[in-house]
């Protein structure tokens, strides 16, 4: 399963469901993920499969938090915007 996560989603909905569209041609199953630091608030998080609250990117273990999230979710690709 090729799942993936779009990080500082914010209000990319564009992105995201163009990643759905192109994606789900290739790998039906796969999932659309967003995550933010105001992930309740983010247009981008309404309108993925998934939504994940992200710390900060200037917080000690952003990486490391992400890291384990994608191993948990099996997010094989991240897709930074910032």
């Amino acid at each position: 399963m090729k799942n993936l996560i779009i990080t500082s989603a914010g209000r990319r909905v564009s992105l995201v469901k163009a990643f759905q569209y192109e994606l789900k041609a290739l790998y039906p199953y796969a999932k659309v993920s967003a995550g933010d630091a105001q992930s309740k608030q983010s247009a981008a998080c309404q309108v993925s499969s998934e939504s994940f609250q992200l710390p900060r990117l200037d917080v000690p273990g952003y990486i490391n938090f992400l890291e384990e999230l994608c191993n948990k979710e099996k997010i094989g690709v991240v897709i930074p915007t910032i």
